[in-house]
């Protein structure tokens, strides 16, 4: 698909006649030609290099960093050992020793096309904030026309991403019955980075450095603008609910936080 075509536009209806010197044809529907209406899905930012950083939040030069530590923040999330390296014809993986992901899942998780799903806008200090980790994953392949492999519980899948924003796997069965490895190949469109596996291996590193925190995440930890993304996202969940989850706001102190909210989402 073109990125022409994912743009939809309404054409004015022009009438136009043989004029004067002194007169010009205009739209005769009353519509101001600079008051044309574009409309682009948001996962369309992902498909193309040039766009993928503003989805990314970081420069193109460091997209492969990023997406090796979403990778990395994904199994770390996934809990166990994590182990980050290169491979043959210019590849990376990332290793853990976790519970798996559901094979079925697959697809849609490495989806650019899909909702944004995250419990990271919850934020902790131990956990990637961005949340749309995958999807930057997915985005990367399809953008550099590169590659990605799944290895999980007994399974092989080979993860296709698509310009359509959805994505098709290849399924097939091995002997690989503990945590999950991925491997990935950026295409020639990425640009270089000697360091590419530099934040992965950071987040591995301060995983295991000092004691993990193991308490709520705090108010304190969030401006309005993320709070309210937040709050946007939550979806069905009652206000109590989301409040009681925040350090210091449990129990009867969240029912007088959320008093003017009872049984609301």
């Amino acid at each position: 698909m073109s990125a022409a075509s994912s743009f939809s536009m309404t054409a004015p209806v022009l009438e136009v006649s043989p004029v004067s010197p002194d007169r010009r044809s205009r739209p005769t529907n009353g519509q101001n030609p600079r008051n044309f209406k574009f409309e682009r899905a948001d996962w369309t930012l992902f498909r193309s290099i040039s766009t993928l950083p503003q989805k990314a939040g970081v420069p193109a030069h460091r997209l492969r960093r990023l997406v090796l530590k979403e990778l990395a923040d994904n199994a770390l999330d996934a809990g166990g050992e994590v182990e980050v390296g290169e491979i043959d014809g210019g590849g990376y993986f990332v290793e853990d020793d976790g519970p798996g992901i559901d094979p079925d899942e697959i697809a849609t998780l490495f989806s650019i096309d899909r909702p944004m799903v995250s419990t990271k806008l919850l934020r902790l200090p131990t956990r990637g904030a961005l949340g749309n980790g995958l999807r930057v994953v997915a985005g990367a392949v399809l953008a550099s026309s590169g590659r990605l492999v799944v290895y999980t519980r007994d399974r092989r899948i080979e993860v296709t991403p698509h310009d359509d924003g959805t994505t098709t796997t290849d399924i097939e069965v091995i002997d690989f019955p503990v945590g999950t490895r991925v491997e990935i190949w950026f295409g020639q469109a990425m640009p270089k980075d000697e360091d590419a596996l530099d934040w992965a291996k950071l987040a591995t590193r301060i995983s295991h450095a000092g004691s993990i925190y193991k308490g709520k995440t705090s108010p304190h930890w969030y401006d309005p603008d993320t709070l309210f993304e937040l709050l946007q996202a939550a979806g069905d969940r009652l206000v109590y609910d989301l409040v009681a989850e925040f350090d210091g706001c449990s129990g009867a102190k969240a029912g007088r936080i959320a008093a003017e909210f009872k049984n609301t989402a």
